[in-house]
């Protein structure tokens, strides 16, 4: 049992950076921030590309720094739902081997894998 349970417990991260800046470009992200603002003239793309590329740098980066004091009313919420289509796309193009798995797609292989083994299922859901 205990070999089981070691199966299932797994510390994944997308590295350094949070969840945004491991599967979007700074001006995917800009992109969506300007479209969830609702015409907001706050900034321009350009800017808000800036700043994207500025936190995705920093040592403590955080997606929130790149528009917080730009641009009012967008949580990352609303930025999730901006930028879910881009993200299905990914996933879709990854499944059909037309591109490299996001990194959201790996860490689900990875789980579900994990699952299968205990489960003596391998290879049953996703190809590799």
């Amino acid at each position: 049992m205990r070999a089981d349970l070691s199966l299932l417990v797994s510390i994944q991260t997308w590295g350094r950076v949070p969840f945004e800046f491991a599967h979007f470009t700074d001006t995917q992200l800009a992109s969506a921030v300007l479209a969830v603002a609702k015409g907001a003239t706050c900034c321009t793309l350009a800017e808000l590309k800036k700043n994207f590329s500025a936190q995705r740098k920093s040592p403590t980066p955080n997606v929130q720094g790149a528009w917080k004091r730009k641009v009012q009313g967008v949580s990352k919420v609303d930025l999730a739902f901006a930028l879910w289509p881009i993200l299905k796309k990914q996933v879709i193009k990854a499944l059909e081997g037309k591109r490299r798995a996001p990194p959201i797609l790996r860490k689900l292989r990875n789980a579900l894998a994990a699952t299968q083994r205990i489960q003596g299922l391998n290879g049953l859901v996703f190809k590799k």
